[in-house]
C-alpha cells in the first residue's frame, strides 16, 4: 500500500455477510473519506463465544463473494489465523505495524460504539485508529437470515424473509447461492 492511504477496518462474525454490511462500509467510505475497507472476519467473537453457525472458511468464502464486485473492499482472513478470541485491540495492532504510515479507523455500530468503553484496551484502542459510526439501515439481521434459511418462523422479519425474493434483497445473489449449495444454517 501507498502511505498515506485512509484504511477503514470493518470486524464482524459475517455470519453471513449480508447486504446491510456492504451499504455500511459504503457508507463508511464516504462518511470518513476513506480509500479502502479491509473486511475482518472474527474468529471467535467475545460477544458470541460458542455461537458461530457456518464454519471460518465459508464465512470467509461467503464474504469473499460479497465484496467481489467492490474495487476498494478487501478481505483479510489475519483473525481467523490467530485463532482464539478476536479481540479488536489485537487487530489494530497488527494493521498498526503493518501499516505505519496510514490512516486507520474502524468501522462500528452505534449500538457497539455506546459500549467501547467495555473493550479490551480500550483507551490504547482509541490512540490507534479513529472510528467510523454507522447506523444499521438494513432491516435484517445476520441472525435472521440464518433462521429463515433454517425454516424458523418465530419472527415476522423471518417469515417475511422466506420469499426467496426476499432473501435476494438482503443477500448478494452469490453468497445465497453458496449457502443453498452448501447447506448451511438449516
Amino acid at each position: 500500500m501507498c502511505a498515506g492511504k485512509s484504511i477503514g477496518l470493518f470486524g464482524g462474525s459475517f455470519d453471513p455477510p449480508h447486504k446491510g454490511h456492504i451499504v455500511a462500509a459504503r457508507e463508511a467510505l464516504e462518511k470518513a473519506k476513506l480509500d479502502e475497507i479491509v473486511f475482518v472476519p472474527a474468529n471467535v467473537s467475545p460477544l458470541k463465544v460458542g455461537r458461530m453457525s457456518a464454519s471460518n472458511d465459508d464465512r470467509l468464502a461467503m464474504l469473499r463473494l460479497a465484496v467481489a464486485d467492490e474495487p476498494r473492499f478487501s478481505v483479510s482472513d489475519y483473525e481467523l489465523r490467530r485463532s482464539g478470541v478476536s479481540f479488536t485491540i489485537d487487530t489494530v495492532r497488527h494493521f498498526r505495524a503493518a501499516h505505519p504510515d496510514d490512516e486507520l479507523a474502524f468501522i462500528i455500530g452505534a449500538d457497539a460504539f455506546a459500549t467501547l468503553h467495555q473493550w479490551k484496551d480500550a483507551d490504547e484502542l482509541k490512540k490507534l485508529c479513529g472510528f467510523v459510526v454507522v447506523e444499521r439501515t438494513h432491516p435484517a439481521s445476520s441472525t435472521e437470515i440464518r433462521k429463515c434459511f433454517a425454516g424458523d418462523e418465530t419472527s415476522c422479519e423471518v417469515a417475511k424473509l422466506r420469499n426467496c425474493e426476499i432473501i435476494n434483497a438482503f443477500l448478494s445473489p452469490a453468497v445465497a447461492e453458496y449457502i443453498r449449495r452448501h447447506k448451511l444454517y438449516i
